[in-house]
């Protein structure tokens, strides 16, 4: 079947990088006539060149997809490790792709960590230690996109998945969600730069044009991944009780992501919808994917990848 050319082989880590290439390049020459772009931050602005903008985010979309991969390999797919989740994660990331993107697919390798520290509840002998490291990146989370505070429930229902919760957790989520701001209001303080901190609040609300296109490719997307959290439930239940954990964080990861996503539309664009739901979708698409015996699967496998790659 065509999914197994994507199993643990040097044939797919060469593959993948190439293909995430010739979406890169494609829209780099799209935007040649774009002016240089300016990243923001704070009240501070830095001018790019479209170049550059698209180097730096193809190396990172690639870092943290090897880092995602590797990650749901030995905690999810142990049992048959393959490098699909490093392919979806690059086509649904490129589906957003354009000079702007930059700080989304900054927040979203910031997610790669979290999600490294969530997994690491399974095994981590003082799992407190993993709690606030998530709860401080989460912060620094919120003071990039205001929307990102809804990931201080989201750590604290992924934390009841693994244990008990209790006060001093949900103190200890706060207290870390909390420090990035402390730090930037102290910083702010003592440089007497308090002008920085109105930017951290800021929220654009705008009713954005309706992009049937974006809809019948988030469909597209979303149906098997819901599908693939099915079949995860299904397989894993009563045999391996820690996937089966880490599948149900990655299915709440989904809802609050889209969740995310459509606060996000009312203040951004349409397309950054896909990067935001780039990292649950493509583990549990995955799972869909893997063990692939029928050629509907093949069919539907390829003519995923092969509108990724023509959505623009």
């Amino acid at each position: 079947m065509i999914t197994s050319l994507f199993k643990n082989n040097v044939f797919s880590y060469i593959f993948i990088p190439i293909i995430g290439l010739t979406v890169w390049l494609a829209s780099y020459y799209s935007s040649l006539l774009q002016a240089p772009v300016a990243l923001h931050i704070g009240i501070d602005s830095y001018t790019f060149s479209t170049k550059q903008i698209y180097i730096v985010t193809y190396f990172i979309t690639l870092l943290f997809g090897y880092i995602l991969n590797s990650h749901v390999k030995k905690y999810l797919f142990s049992y048959e490790p393959n490098n699909l989740t490093f392919l979806f994660y690059v086509l649904f990331v490129s589906l957003s792709l354009s000079t702007s993107f930059f700080w989304e697919l900054f927040s979203v390798s910031i997610v790669v960590i979290i999600l490294h520290y969530i997994f690491m509840f399974n095994e981590n002998k003082i799992i407190t230690n993993s709690l606030f490291n998530s709860s401080f990146l989460v912060g620094i989370l919120i003071i990039l996109n205001l929307q990102f505070v809804v990931f201080i429930p989201f750590i604290l229902l992924s934390y009841s998945v693994i244990e008990k919760l209790t006060l001093k957790n949900i103190i200890l989520v706060f207290v870390g969600a909390f420090l990035p701001f402390f730090y930037i209001i102290l910083f702010s303080i003592l440089t007497d730069n308090i002008d920085v901190i109105p930017f951290i609040f800021d929220f654009q609300f705008s009713i954005p044009p309706l992009n049937w296109k974006t809809f019948g490719m988030l469909f597209l997307i979303l149906i098997p991944t819901l599908y693939g959290f099915i079949i995860s439930l299904n397989k894993r239940s009563g045999t391996d009780a820690n996937s089966l954990r880490m599948t149900k964080i990655t299915f709440i990861l989904l809802l609050f992501t889209i969740l995310i996503a459509t606060i996000n539309i009312f203040s951004t664009s349409m397309e950054e919808v896909f990067i935001l739901i780039s990292i649950p979708s493509s583990i549990l698409i995955s799972a869909f994917f893997t063990n692939n015996s029928t050629w509907k699967k093949d069919a539907l496998f390829v003519l995923l990848i092969v509108l990724c790659v023509l959505y623009r």
